[in-house]
């Protein structure tokens, strides 16, 4: 007997669209990256990494899934993802840019249980119970840069404080609080307060009703100014037991001060240069010809031409530095006092400053009320000598 057999193959004509909706949430050292699905037969995503935006990217994992967490990256640091799609055919383009700037890290502790990642095992508390740990996998995917599975999969439970020490008095941390419900099924079962050095942060917080649903994590951030260098969180009960799952203490990095000078300036001049406060911050000034300083806000007394360019600042809190932030200056060749006589008048002008004037070439020199370039003098006047005054 005579079979026929058909194969069927399945066609695939070009490259996938490029993968859309790209995120990236810093960690502790890491980076966790999250984007849509690609369309069009994507079967594996290239995670590209620069430490420049828009260029310079460096293919650092290939994954099938899409979603990948860079354990590579440095504390303090700034980097900048992009992700691409490719199957049997080809890659696709990349897509758009996400960028992560990591702090300083202060503490996590994974609450009831034992170490895991950048979680320590359960530390520096006070009352309460540590909850055996379940296996359940708990849903992760509606937070941003969540804990490892263990975290949320013990508990410190009853009323209970954590007391964090030897954090910088006048800084501004980030508190991020984990939860997920690994024993009540219901919204309205475990009912909780937290307090944060004596204020309250969360009021009858019922962890279901927040994350929609048991066994799913949820995060709660809350920025911190410590007291006496200390942290303390008090969870208080309403219903049921209080608990917490994780908490983490991190130390954003400082955003780019903005710097700025007051130039334009004449040869001559006194160069101010000025940065804006950052609460806690240190300071680095470079710019042209070897400058260098520490000052928030440096001067540089009779200022040449070559001090003209661009001077960077950085401002350091925690040991974390920040984006430089640049202001652009220029120095002028001196203004020249500029004189026109005719046979009633002496016309004089000039390009900037104040018209002064003396009765002797030694002084004492005086502002001219109200004199603006330019200005006429009669030639009937006694005898009387210019300059310009160029800055106080």
């Amino acid at each position: 007997m005579l079979v026929d057999y058909v194969r069927v193959y399945k066609y695939v004509a070009a490259p996938p669209d490029p993968p859309t909706a790209l995120t990236a949430s810093p960690g502790n050292g890491m980076v966790f990256l999250s984007w849509s699905a690609s369309t069009n037969g994507a079967t594996s995503y290239n995670v590209k990494r620069s430490t420049l935006s828009g260029s310079a990217y460096t293919t650092i994992a290939s994954v099938a899934t899409n979603n990948y967490t860079d354990s590579t990256a440095l504390s303090c640091a700034s980097y900048y993802y992009v992700v691409s799609a490719t199957n049997s055919v080809g890659e696709s383009t990349n897509s758009s840019e996400a960028a992560a700037a990591l702090g300083g890290y202060a503490v996590a502790v994974n609450s009831g249980g034992g170490a895991s990642g950048q979680f320590s095992a359960d530390a520096n508390f006070s009352g309460g119970t540590q909850a055996a740990a379940v296996t359940t996998t708990i849903d992760t995917s509606a937070v941003s840069a969540p804990a490892p599975q263990a975290v949320y999969q013990t508990e410190h439970f009853g009323n209970f404080t954590y007391t964090f020490t030897g954090l910088t008095s006048g800084l501004s941390y980030k508190v991020r609080l984990h939860f997920a419900e690994i024993y009540w099924s219901s919204v309205g079962q475990r009912r909780f307060n937290v307090f944060i050095n004596g204020t309250q942060v969360l009021t009858n917080f019922d962890i279901i009703a927040v994350a929609g649903a048991a066994n799913r994590a949820t995060i709660q951030e809350v920025m911190v100014t410590p007291t006496g260098g200390q942290i303390a969180i008090q969870y208080a009960t309403v219903t049921d037991n209080a608990k917490s799952s994780g908490i983490e203490i991190l130390l954003p990095r400082p955003a780019a001060p903005v710097a700025g000078n007051n130039g334009p300036i004449y040869q001559g001049m006194t160069l101010s240069l000025s940065a804006s406060t950052v609460p806690g911050a240190t300071y680095q000034w470079t710019g042209p010809n070897g400058f260098t300083s520490t000052n928030q806000s440096p001067s540089i007394p009779g200022a040449a031409t070559n001090a003209s360019g661009v001077y960077a600042l950085t401002a350091t809190v925690g040991g974390c530095a920040s984006l430089p932030a640049t202001t652009s200056v220029t120095v002028n060749l001196p203004p020249v006092l500029a004189g026109q006589v005719t046979s009633t008048n002496i016309i004089l002008s000039w390009p900037y400053g104040t018209l002064q004037s003396a009765t002797n070439i030694i002084g004492p020199w005086a502002d001219v009320s109200n004199a603006s370039s330019p200005y006429t003098d009669t030639a009937d006047q006694p005898q009387r000598f210019y300059r310009l005054r160029l800055q106080q």
